[in-house]
């Protein structure tokens, strides 16, 4: 048996298949395979296995995680009269939001997901995910939630505050 194959992808590339005895007689290459882009390797009962750089393997399981999140939100979204927090689970964060906020993180999410994809860097998703946990964190509270989307404010709405002074030097600090 050859210790390397080719196989042809669909790409049109060849990828090289490395066999378990190659971890040890050709390391640097199927290292090397592994640090440029995945490294196909076939142990001794045949199965395949896929060596990747770590920050790849974590972002396809982001990738995962929140295209799976993607599909219930959407199915939630549809039903969420009827649902509860016990059916949002971990994505419960985002039942302040109101429906229209709701379908555009839907739509904003689908759009990154598409594009970390493509650039392989969830970076971006990241971002995007805590941009709109600050968001849904305000829209949580009644008062900032008025503050926020009334098209008005009335002078009730403001409290008066004292004008901030001066710090007093000669403190413990100085």
């Amino acid at each position: 048996m050859h210790h390397l194959k080719y196989l042809h992808t669909s790409g049109g590339t060849d990828v090289t298949i490395f066999q378990a005895s190659d971890l040890s007689k050709k390391r640097k290459e199927v290292l090397e395979a592994a640090r440029k882009d995945h490294a196909l390797i076939r142990d001794t009962q045949g199965e395949g296995l896929v060596m990747l750089p770590a920050q790849r393997v974590k972002g396809l399981e982001k990738f995962n995680i929140w295209s799976v999140n993607l599909t219930r939100l959407r199915r939630l979204q549809h039903g969420r009269a009827r649902s509860s927090v016990v059916d949002w689970g971990d994505l419960a964060w985002l039942l302040p939001l109101d429906d229209d906020d709701l379908s555009e993180f839907c739509e904003e999410l689908s759009d990154t997901l598409l594009i970390c994809s493509a650039e392989e860097d969830y970076a971006q998703l990241d971002s995007m995910i805590h941009d709109w946990k600050v968001t849904a964190g305000q829209l949580a509270d009644p008062l900032r939630r008025h503050t926020l989307l009334t098209d008005r404010l009335e002078d009730a709405d403001f409290t008066p505050a004292d004008e901030p002074q001066a710090p007093i030097s000669g403190g413990v600090d100085d």
